[in-house]
């Protein structure tokens, strides 16, 4: 099958009708069918208009924000490229609070369990807590 018969199908796979012939045309389709713009006139700028209206960063990256929740200290935010992965800090270099040590990382600043794990991929700007859990007497 061709380029442009593979972007038919997107076409019709994104709940529109192909009416154009070209492949700007077709991708232009795509990106307005998935609630974008076709005002892009190369290939480059219709799938950077995809890219935005599935959600992607305009900047293509993504910022990982680390709230040490109570601890001391600080953890720098990691600019995440749209699609990859990171290995999440493990809080080297924080005081946890007392009584207390780190278990991971969570999006809840409430949360009593750590519910992010590496590789991480971020979908969009987040903020991720440090989850603290008290330290049983005797350890």
């Amino acid at each position: 099958m061709t380029v442009k018969g593979e972007l038919r199908k997107v076409v019709i796979a994104c709940g529109a009708s192909p009416t154009k012939n070209t492949i700007p045309g077709l991708i232009g389709e795509i990106a307005v069918a998935l609630g974008g713009s076709a005002t892009g006139k190369t290939v480059a700028e219709q799938v950077h208009n995809i890219a935005l209206a599935k959600g992607f960063p305009e900047d293509g990256t993504w910022t990982v924000t680390y709230n040490v929740n109570g601890g001391d200290g600080s953890i720098d935010a990691v600019d995440v490229n749209a699609g990859d992965s990171i290995t999440l800090s493990t809080a080297e270099g924080v005081t946890p609070p007392e009584g207390k040590e780190f278990i991971g990382w969570a999006k809840s600043s409430s949360a009593q369990s750590a519910t992010v794990t590496s590789p991480f991929t971020p979908t969009d700007d987040v903020i991720l807590y440090a989850v603290w859990a008290t330290v049983e007497a005797g350890e």
